[in-house]
């Protein structure tokens, strides 16, 4: 996908992941380079270089340890209370019931 409708659909991308500290630092760099959008699925992810975005942000004269905030948005999903206790339930019983268990005697 190229033209108005990629960029729509990155700007989107952007304003969902990235922070407001985020947008004016990485979104900038972002917007100034995605001309399209390529969706694809990858398995395993090895290596990023990082050199080209350094100096693209020194060019643009954007200091990036005097940022403030963090850039991106927390997208760890969200467990639910009833999740949450579920998992506490069985914490409890992997305490409990051993020392139960070794403590009861079936009758012989």
């Amino acid at each position: 996908m190229a033209g108005p409708d990629a960029a729509a659909l990155n700007q989107n991308v952007r304003e969902r992941i990235l922070t407001e500290a985020g947008l004016a630092t990485m979104g900038r760099f972002l917007e100034a380079h995605e001309d399209v959008t390529i969706e694809i699925t990858p398995t395993k992810w090895l290596s990023w270089q990082m050199d080209p975005i350094f100096e693209w942000f020194d060019d643009e004269g954007i200091e990036l340890d005097n940022r403030d905030g963090e850039w991106m948005v927390d997208l760890t999903p969200r467990r639910s209370a009833a999740s949450r206790i579920r998992d506490q339930i069985r914490r409890a019983a992997d305490v409990v019931l051993p020392a139960v268990r070794s403590e009861w005697h079936p009758a012989e």
